[in-house]
């Protein structure tokens, strides 16, 4: 197994037989930030599992879509409140085709995709978080975390 942090909060997990990445997005997409993280190239059969756990623009690119032309086995675990109706799709030039590879996903709940076990978790800040388990290893996202502050309780 080998973790790569790619930028922001977008990791790579590659294990002996898949790649889980998780809330890649390209670097220049969101206006005033600048990441220069790239995801490597893999060969077109590798299973690749691509999670995003919400929809801000520094979680989540719907650009990760076009990669199902380059590998026929990726499969999107996307949070519910991303949404991409076929219209949409096509109105962007992505095959509607794509949305039969996406699983969305709700916190406080599990799925089975393919052999990864999935919990979700509520995010401290917008979407899901993310528990997932496959091959032996147990791995945790956490996604969009936000440093609230909150008014302590007068004890």
């Amino acid at each position: 197994m080998q973790i790569i942090f790619i930028h922001h909060s977008c990791f790579l997990v590659e294990l002996d037989d898949k790649v889980l990445i998780f809330d890649y997005f390209d670097g220049d997409k969101v206006e005033g930030m600048h990441f220069t993280g790239k995801l490597p190239s893999y060969e077109p059969d590798t299973k690749i599992y691509m999670f995003a756990s919400h929809s801000h623009k520094d979680h989540y690119d719907m650009d990760i879509l076009r990669l199902a032309d380059k590998y026929p086995n990726i499969h999107y675990v996307f949070s519910k409140d991303i949404r991409i109706s076929p219209h949409f799709l096509s109105k962007h030039g992505i095959d509607p085709a794509v949305r039969d590879r996406v699983t969305f996903v709700s916190p406080d709940n599990t799925y089975h995709v393919d052999d990864l076990d999935i919990m979700t978790l509520r995010s401290t800040d917008a979407g899901v978080a993310f528990y997932v388990a496959s091959n032996g290893v147990s791995l945790f996202h956490a996604g969009d975390l936000n440093d609230w502050e909150w008014d302590a309780p007068v004890i």
